[in-house]
């Protein structure tokens, strides 16, 4: 079997060599997403009924070699979070999601990718019973939400055309279980990150796009980093 060379992140002239190391460090500890997640999460759709509605967008994805309809929700006017996720011990590294949406990888659907913990909110939920729900749900732990680190105000950048609010929340690191987990139309996986690459790539990494919400977190975070055992 031919193995192939890791690929070398070098980041454009304008990032440190901090971030340049720290992102080749997150890189290196996503996974390519399994043939049999691709698979699952491409025969997901079990609801008949959603398709009936107006703002579902289909995309065709080849998965193992065939067509596979996926479908992805466009919702215009909902609410939602996102919500930097801290382990309650020191050094306080970070907790991402791995996220697999059949829709949104187009290029490649193995292609790895993370960010923070969000979700839209459900019903009569406040946004911290959203945010404990969705860190259940892609990470597997049980949070406490601390507080909030931005009020809703700022767009998502997906399909789902949402304002979003940012909130800070603790975990125990120590439950953690780095698996894939399937969920409907998803996969997701825990990713630990620690906290000074985390900052040192979203303030000062240029080479690829990063995650709007990665940018205002890492901004708070290098703020308040000096005062977390405090304020945990």
């Amino acid at each position: 079997m031919t193995s192939r060379a890791p690929k070398i992140y070098t980041g454009n002239p304008e990032s440190s060599p901090h971030a340049i190391a720290a992102y080749a460090r997150f890189i290196a500890a996503l996974d390519h997403v399994p043939t049999e997640i691709l698979s699952v999460v491409a025969a997901g759709e079990k609801h008949p009924a959603r398709f009936l509605n107006p703002h579902i967008v289909t995309a065709i994805r080849t998965i193992d070699g065939q067509a596979v309809p996926i479908t992805r929700e466009y919702l215009p006017s909902r609410r939602a979070i996102a919500v930097l996720v801290i382990d309650r011990a020191e050094p306080h590294d970070v907790f991402l999601v791995q996220e697999f949406f059949p829709a949104y990888n187009v290029a490649d659907p193995s292609t790895p990718a993370a960010s923070l913990v969000a979700g839209l909110i459900d019903g009569d939920e406040t946004p911290a019973e959203t945010a404990r729900r969705e860190i259940f749900e892609e990470l597997g732990l049980t949070a406490e939400v601390k507080g909030l680190i931005m009020p809703e105000s700022y767009p998502s950048p997906s399909i789902s055309q949402t304002t979003i609010s940012m909130h800070w929340a603790v975990v125990n690191g120590r439950e953690l279980q780095s698996k894939w987990r399937i969920g409907d139309n998803e996969a997701t996986r825990p990713v630990q990150i620690g906290m000074e690459d985390f900052i040192a790539i979203g303030r000062e990494y240029h080479g690829h796009p990063i995650p709007m919400n990665w940018r205002i977190a890492a901004g708070w975070l290098q703020r308040h980093r000096d005062d977390l055992s405090r304020m945990m």
